[in-house]
């Protein structure tokens, strides 16, 4: 924390009562404490002084990164005492916080005046050294992750985070959010959504419910997992893979690689054809 850090939010705090948790900024330094001459909220990918507790949440869904410095932060502790805490988490952690408060509709607040500095080193968890390492341990937290969003009781904060869902005009109940979010979720391809789905399906009087009001059942759910497979293949294979990286339908649409690819592609098949084309010719010659 830079001095003064814990002055700079108190003061924010108590001249902005209405304001649960808040977050000052935050400076970039190396390993030895040197400004990098970057911040939080001015070079953070995804951040936005803008931001209000519905695009935060959005985010989160989306990119599942974290928008919201754990350091130079502050809360009320009646907040904190009123969120449940998962101690599974180590690299979500704090966005677990976050999240959850969010979720809870409280109300977060900016002090655009840095407090604290982040440091950057190569041997952080994060850092592209360990990127792998990260990875297998944030793919685990990840399915914990989505559930806190399930905790959100607010129908109005739920349709506004989905608001592109298909479903959006026929969520009237708060008991069918889980069921909402669920299907708002699978659509983004998050595996544990539909685990979830499958288990609320299997009450006969719940899937007779959502049938009459969403119109969703097992059915739609196991028409949507395969066309979620043939997706994912389709995605992966070499066609796609060429159709979108490699070819292009003008020309002045190429990049350096594209070009240097069907270049290479050109050579490789004009060196291999001409011995063959060169062998038919004789052979034909001689025959005749």
């Amino acid at each position: 924390m830079r001095p003064n850090c814990l002055q700079k939010l108190v003061n924010y705090m108590e001249e902005n009562p209405h304001i649960d948790f808040a977050f000052g900024n935050v400076e970039y330094v190396d390993e030895k404490g040197e400004d990098l001459h970057e911040n939080w909220f001015h070079q953070r990918d995804g951040f936005s002084l803008e931001n209000t507790e519905t695009d935060l949440i959005r985010l989160y869904v989306v990119n599942g990164t974290s928008m919201l410095p754990y350091i130079g932060s502050i809360a009320k502790r009646e907040v904190l005492k009123a969120i449940p805490y998962n101690y599974a988490f180590i690299m979500m952690f704090d966005m677990s916080i976050w999240l959850s408060l969010l979720c809870k509709n409280y109300k977060i607040g900016y002090l655009n005046e840095l407090c604290a500095n982040y440091r950057i080193h190569i041997n952080q968890v994060s850092s592209i050294k360990k990127k792998k390492k990260a990875l297998q341990i944030s793919w685990f937290e990840r399915s914990l992750f989505w559930e806190i969003i399930l905790t959100i009781e607010d129908v109005d904060l739920v349709k506004a985070v989905f608001s592109d869902s298909p479903f959006n005009d026929k969520l009237k109940e708060k008991s069918d959010i889980p069921f909402y979010i669920c299907l708002a979720l699978f659509d983004k391809y998050q595996p544990m959504t539909y685990v979830l789905l499958s288990k609320m399906l299997n009450n006969k009087s719940y899937l007779s419910h959502v049938e009459k009001e969403f119109g969703y059942g097992v059915k739609e759910l196991r028409a949507r997992i395969s066309k979620i497979h043939q997706e994912i293949e389709d995605k992966h294979s070499l066609r796609h893979f060429r159709n979108k990286y490699f070819y292009s339908r003008q020309p002045k649409d190429l990049n350096l690689w594209q070009l240097l690819f069907l270049m290479i592609r050109r050579s490789w098949f004009l060196i291999t054809l001409r011995p063959i084309k060169t062998h038919f010719r004789k052979s034909k010659k001689y025959s005749a």
